[in-house]
Parts: structure tokens; sequence; C-alpha cells
């Protein structure tokens, strides 16, 4: 058997169908057709049931597809003991991860990536939504958040800087700057949802290990970190949210950072995959680039705001006194 034709009818089961193997694959339906014929031909049995509406995979189908995962795995080890061999990574890596990190972190640090390994060929898609690694074809998709919900995957967490309250130039002109967050409590706020069950609710962290639960009252919510920034130049309310994010409206004076000694708890990046034995030397020397590059990047996003923010007002100061 062509283990091509293996892969392809893999693909048309996990994806749930030609088309969606197609878009999956960037493979013509024809070219899916013909492989799964030709492999139905070759093994003289039907796998799949076509109908003009629908593809229904046979019992035997479905059992030939769990031992053609199995057959494709240890292929994918076979090559990846040569790959351990040969130390030149190379191939194709299809990576998913939030639009902001890829922005803000993960994009600087790819012209160096592409530069130290010439042979790999990267796919990255930058979205919010929720990815099926398995049937969409994924090495690995990067979350962020402050814990990961139960998985049947393997992950590796590497720590990203901690949130802080945030509320506009113009907000406070109206409103009371707090001295501490129980002056918070029931305020009016830009709220970064990241799941329906959670109450609008801040867990903050200050000094000498204190801690403190305030309860708010969103006006502008939303899951997109950008969006929340654009809630808070609206003068919506308070924001709990990154440095990374606001640091340019910072730096002007547009956003305030209040209470700067309580912040909100570290978040982390998760990277998740299927298999740890399963994984490529190309995403295993991804997760090694992502634990040497991404804290200094997250750093240098830190500290590059708050020299820039140094020099401004430095020379605000010099015009002021001139």
């Amino acid at each position: 058997m062509d283990l091509n034709d293996l892969h392809y009818f893999t693909a048309i089961v996990d994806a749930g169908g030609i088309s969606a193997a197609s878009r999956m694959l960037g493979v013509t339906k024809s070219s899916l057709s013909q492989h799964l014929a030709q492999l139905e031909q070759s093994l003289g049995v039907r796998l799949i049931q076509r109908t003009t509406r629908q593809l229904v995979v046979t019992p035997l189908g479905l059992e030939f597809h769990r031992r053609c995962r199995r057959v494709l795995a240890e292929a994918e080890h076979a090559r990846a003991l040569i790959d351990e061999v040969r130390e030149t990574p190379s191939g194709m890596l299809k990576v998913n991860c939030p639009v902001l990190f890829a922005q803000i972190a993960l994009g600087p640090m790819l012209k160096q990536f592409m530069h130290d390994f010439p042979e790999v060929d990267l796919v990255l898609d930058a979205d919010y939504r929720e990815v099926d690694l398995i049937a969409e074809g994924y090495d690995m998709a990067l979350h962020i958040s402050l814990e990961l919900r139960d998985s049947s995957f393997v992950v590796r967490s590497f720590p990203l800087d901690r949130h802080i309250l945030v509320a506009s130039r113009d907000w406070l002109r109206e409103h009371p700057t707090p001295s501490s967050p129980i002056e918070l409590q029931g305020v009016r706020s830009v709220w970064l949802k990241i799941a329906a069950d959670l109450p609008p609710q801040w867990r903050l962290f200050g000094p000498d290990g204190q801690e403190c639960m305030v309860s708010h009252r969103p006006r502008f919510v939303s899951a997109d970190p950008m969006v929340v920034k654009q809630g808070l130049l609206a003068n919506a309310g308070v924001a709990l949210t990154t440095r990374g994010v606001c640091h340019e409206e910072l730096i002007d004076g547009r956003l305030v950072h209040l209470l700067p000694e309580w912040c909100g708890a570290t978040h982390f990046l998760h990277a998740i995959y299927p298999s740890r034995q399963g994984l490529s030397l190309i995403a295993r020397r991804f997760l090694e680039y992502l634990g040497e590059h991404l804290a200094p990047q997250m750093h240098r996003v830190l500290t590059d705001g708050i020299r820039d923010f140094s020099i401004a007002s430095n020379a605000l100061q010099r015009a002021a006194n001139a």
C-alpha cells in the first residue's frame, strides 16, 4: 500500500469529509478522491460509503482508520529518528496562536528562528478560536491563560507578564483615583472575559503577600485584549490588562496605571501538542526556542515601554522648565 493513500484516507476520516480534508491539507478534492479510490481498489473493500450529501465510514473503515493512525505515527517516529541523526530540522511546522501574542511576542522572534532553521517551512495561524489539533493538522497550539483546562494532550507552559489595573486619563477626571483595591469594589469596568462561566471579579496580589478579590460591573466586555484597550480609550471604566497591550498609551498618558503595588496573577503561555513521542524534531526545536527566547522578548516588550515612558516624561519635564 502507498503510505500517501493511508495518509489521505486518515485525513478524510479525521476531517469528516473530502472537502474539509482538502482545506486542511491544501490538496484538491479530486486528488483526495483519487487516492481514496486507489486505496479501496488495492484492498478490494469499501472503506467509505459515498452519497451526494455525505460520506459514511464503514465499520471496517473505522477499524482500518484506527490502525492507519498507528502506522502513520510509527512512520513519523522513524522519520524523527533520521532527523535526530541529521540534526537538521526540515519540513513544515503548523502552529496556532492568539493574534495579539503573534503580534507583540512571537512575530518579532520568528526572524531569528527562520534564520536558524532555513529548511523549516512555518505555517502560523493567528486567531482566538479553539482548534482541533488532530483534525486540522496542527503540530501544536499556543494558549494564554491563568491555568489550563483539563486536556488529554501534552502541555508545556511558559510564564508571561502579570496583569495591571488601567484606566483612561479622561475617565479619571470624572472619578476619584483609587488608593486601595477596596475602593474599586463595584467599579464600572472593561472586562477581558475569556470564559463564559467566569464571574466579574479580579484577583489582585499586593505587597507582603496580600490578596484581594474585587467585584466589578462590566460596561464593556470582550475576549480580545486589543478590543478591551479600545474600551479603555472610550472611557468605559477600569480594566485588568497587560502592560504589553497598552504600553504605548501608558507612555503618552492616555492610559494610567492604577495601584502599581497591586497586580493580577501571572498568565502562562501553554504549548499544547498531541503526543510527546510523536513530536517532530522541528516541533521540539520550536519549543526549545520558545523556552530560550520568550522571556527575553516579553522583557523587551515591557522594558521598552518603561524606557520610552521615562524618555517621554523627561522630555515633557524639560519642555515645562524651558
